[in-house]
């Protein structure tokens, strides 16, 4: 029987998200890390689906914690060790959406040139709901945020309906 080259995820929490991808990324070179943008935003990603439920989500914070490893400092940690911080990520991160996640890590990456912690992701996210909740944006902006595929809450839909749109 021939032996697996490549170190397979050992923490598989919540589904059966990516695996091994992490163990060879000081293997890859930035040309192969895939695109942080698309043409069309993916409903399933922006939606308000826990992470926990949706497998592709999982992918894409696999992913985006690739991303961030190869552009942020890391002290000498070994690639190996980010297979273990995913399985933490996916654990910690199981109730929010991906869309809250992504903007928590943009702004990690924004501010800081240090790998965040699951913990750094939970204190942007629940700072920007507290903001968002004390927040009543005007009809334009729901539209606007609506047309860019930004999630809304179940609220926001609401005051959108009630005026018509």
């Amino acid at each position: 029987m021939q032996k697996e080259n490549a170190i397979t995820t050992t923490l598989q929490p919540i589904g059966t998200h990516l695996t091994g991808t992490l163990a060879n990324l000081r293997d890859r070179s930035l040309s192969t890390l895939p695109a942080t943008h698309t043409a069309k935003p993916n409903p399933l990603l922006l939606g308000e689906t826990p992470l926990r439920d949706s497998v592709a989500a999982q992918n894409e914070l696999t992913r985006l914690l690739e991303q961030t490893y190869s552009c942020q400092k890391t002290y000498a940690d070994k690639a190996e060790m980010m297979e273990y911080r995913d399985g933490m990520f996916q654990i910690i991160l199981a109730e929010y959406a991906f869309f809250e996640i992504k903007s928590a890590f943009l702004q990690h990456v924004r501010q800081s040139p240090d790998l965040p912690t699951p913990s750094d992701i939970v204190k942007l996210i629940e700072a920007d709901r507290k903001y968002r909740l004390m927040e009543k944006p005007s009809i334009e902006k729901l539209l606007r945020y609506r047309d860019k595929g930004i999630a809304l809450s179940q609220e926001q839909k609401d005051i959108l309906s009630e005026a018509g749109y």
